[in-house]
């Protein structure tokens, strides 16, 4: 699969991650008790829909590029959509389409070798990982609670997660990924979120004809 798959598809498992806290194997009592606060009106919608703007910047903080996008998950099923691609999901294959070159790629899909799977983040948890509260940042009449979830599994691609949430809404308005071996931060700003969307019948299936003039590469 491609790095621009993999960091679009990183939108899913970041906040199914988010959703899904469990007790981590380091405490910072502070930053628990503010994530099992804020899930909980989060984990009980089975189906959600995101619209964000996701944000790549340098470690050094110059922004290096930044666009829309929206995303519909229900279970182990998704559709990413963004300008220049789009990635459906039925739980069993993946379609991933890009803009540029004019290619729908098919995937077999598998939740057991799949790090970004969207049910696959509750193994995270159960291989370990740190919570720590870096502060707390004013922006407006807000008070924005920063939290970092670093994962201790050597193998994962992605490090390290940071959470800010709205302390007094108890609302997830950002997170962050920091990806091995690489430069640049992911930001995702989450714009709106939707619990329970309307979901219209085929949204988790591919359709040939929304995607005129499109290669289709079998890589199953």
């Amino acid at each position: 699969m491609t790095t621009s798959i993999l960091k679009a598809t990183t939108l899913v498992v970041a906040f199914v991650l988010f959703t899904g806290f469990q007790q981590p194997v380091v405490n910072d009592p502070l930053a628990v008790n503010l994530l099992k606060e804020t899930t909980a009106s989060y984990k009980k919608n089975k189906s959600y829909c995101i619209e964000f703007t996701r944000i790549n910047t340098s470690v050094q903080g110059k922004e290096m590029g930044r666009e829309k996008g929206k995303i519909w998950v229900d279970g182990s099923k998704y559709r990413l959509e963004m300008a220049d691609q789009q990635v459906i999901c039925d739980g069993k294959t993946m379609w991933a389409y890009l803009q540029e070159s004019k290619e729908v790629n098919v995937y077999d899909y598998d939740e057991t070798e799949d790090e970004l799977a969207p049910n696959k983040v509750f193994d995270f948890y159960k291989e370990g990982c740190k919570v720590m509260y870096l502060g707390d940042v004013k922006s407006g009449k807000k008070v924005l609670a920063n939290i970092d979830v670093e994962t201790t599994n050597r193998k994962s691609n992605i490090t390290k997660y940071r959470f800010v949430i709205d302390k007094k809404a108890k609302k997830l308005t950002r997170w962050i990924l920091f990806e091995k071996g690489t430069n640049t931060q992911i930001a995702f700003v989450l714009n709106k979120y939707t619990p329970n969307p309307v979901i219209k019948e085929g949204m988790f299936a591919y359709n040939k004809s929304d995607f005129p003039g499109a290669k289709l590469i079998d890589l199953r």
